[in-house]
């Protein structure tokens, strides 16, 4: 029997439904790791502290944090705040269920016309395999912005 393809990427229910389940099953493992890190948290934010500061000038320049604040959900923040309480990680993660599930929904569309388009590409030669990197790496950089990117939104 030949194998049957799934689809190209997980259904944006089911990545969260994992993504939940993952964060129940890792919550005390995040717990004792988050006290007790493998290096210093402080040391290394100040030794990103140049990385930090080109990340926010781009956003800055492009105007990003009024983008987001302009997405902001006040009824909902309140809403959610109200039913978590003082609860822990997997309640939140879980609470923002629908939300998580619309924005990775969103991406879908977006993420499967980029990989259609980084899928067409040849990879016959060395040139045609950095040029498909390149794509993919700008397609993915798009996505991550918010933007179209190459293949469109």
């Amino acid at each position: 029997m030949p194998f049957q393809q799934g689809p190209r990427i997980t259904p944006a229910a089911e990545r969260v439904q994992n993504m939940i389940a993952g964060v129940q099953a890792n919550a005390a493992k995040w717990q004792a790791h988050t006290i007790a890190p493998k290096r210093n948290p402080k040391a290394a934010a100040l030794a990103a502290n140049q990385k930090y500061k080109n990340a926010m000038t781009e956003a800055i320049q492009q105007d990003r944090f009024a983008a987001g604040i302009r997405n902001y959900d006040e009824d909902a923040a309140v809403a959610t705040i109200q039913q978590i309480g003082a609860a822990n990680l997997v309640n939140g993660v879980a609470a923002r269920q629908a939300k998580i599930e619309k924005a990775n929904a969103a991406l879908d569309t977006s993420l499967l016309a980029h990989l259609r388009t980084i899928d067409a590409m040849p990879t016959n030669t060395a040139q045609e395999r950095e040029q498909k990197m390149l794509a993919n790496l700008r397609g993915m950089k798009a996505l991550k912005r918010g933007g179209a990117g190459p293949t469109g939104r």
